[in-house]
């Protein structure tokens, strides 16, 4: 691996890892020929997939920002929170909103919220179909 990554690549590894330690673990805990666990691990798929087609793109990012000392501390952190739904048609909810709530009553705030391609699953399966980015500034 390149010693010169970008900090944007950083945070693409550290997802791309949290994606493969979470979907181990939901393998490992979880009944993998369930519909939800299914949904669970598409998801983490499509996440992972994403972060993977974005590594090395340089687009119109700049490759430094003025103004900033080497070494400084990051001033936040980011967190990508896929959503799970439970139910059916007009009674469907979030089968993952205590975590949710909870990340938001620790301080985390939505700064985007990125929408998953549909997904070919059979009717009654369950998938993330978004997926939001959750930003929390660091303490000091």
């Amino acid at each position: 691996m390149a010693t010169n990554i970008t900090e944007k690549d950083k945070t693409l590894n550290e997802i791309i890892d949290w994606c493969d330690q979470l979907s181990t673990e939901i393998k490992r805990t979880e009944d993998a020929t369930t519909d939800r666990t299914y949904g669970k691990l598409r998801g983490l798929y499509l996440v992972y997939e994403h972060c993977r087609s974005l590594l090395g793109y340089t687009g119109s990012m700049p490759s430094e920002v003025p103004n900033q000392s080497e070494g400084r501390e990051m001033s936040c952190q980011y967190k990508v929170f896929p959503v799970f739904w439970t139910g059916s048609g007009i009674n469907r909810c979030l089968s993952n909103m205590e975590l949710f709530e909870e990340a938001l009553n620790d301080g985390w705030k939505i700064v985007r919220m990125d929408t998953i391609p549909p997904l070919e699953v059979p009717c009654a399966a369950l998938s993330a179909t978004n997926v939001y980015i959750l930003k929390k500034e660091n303490e000091d």
